[in-house]
């Protein structure tokens, strides 16, 4: 029995697994623990942060962290309140609010990013101290997908 919010419509990450027939309306958000004031939840299928606790860390200044896989990201610090490494699948930011904040807060992070080579010597970036930020080469070096929204 599910235990927790219900995910809309499911997890969408279920479209890469053949069809389940006897697990439609099964996926729940979990409360994890809190991080910043935020209670953490994940989804019960991909383990994924749901959005708007994404984005709730990301704006009070967890950082991002980019991989080479266009569909995931890394946030800092959630892995110690989460099962697993705190990880994003942007296949749940699935509303065009979401996707508008997600967007807001990437431009923000990258607008901050400023390079420091009397710090690092080699040239490379960092960004401010507070707020929205991406980790680690401080800019997101794969394609970030966006699910289609209904309109």
């Amino acid at each position: 029995m599910p235990r927790g919010e219900k995910v809309e419509g499911n997890c969408p990450r279920r479209a890469e697994v053949p069809p389940q027939s006897n697990l439609r309306d099964y996926d729940y958000w979990s409360k994890q623990g809190e991080l910043l004031g935020v209670t953490v939840r994940t989804c019960s299928f991909c383990g994924g942060i749901h959005p708007e606790d994404f984005l709730s860390l990301w704006e009070k200044g967890v950082s991002v962290g980019p991989t080479d896989k266009s569909y995931k990201l890394y946030v800092d610090e959630a892995g110690k309140v989460t099962r697993g490494s705190g990880k994003f699948y942007l296949h749940h930011l699935n509303t065009a609010d979401w996707q508008a904040k997600f967007k807001e807060l990437a431009d923000d992070a990258l607008s901050q990013v400023e390079p420091d080579y009397e710090k690092d010597g080699i040239g490379s970036k960092r960004g401010r101290e507070d707020g929205p930020k991406i980790g680690y080469p401080w800019w997101f070096y794969s394609k970030v997908y966006m699910p289609e929204v209904a309109s």
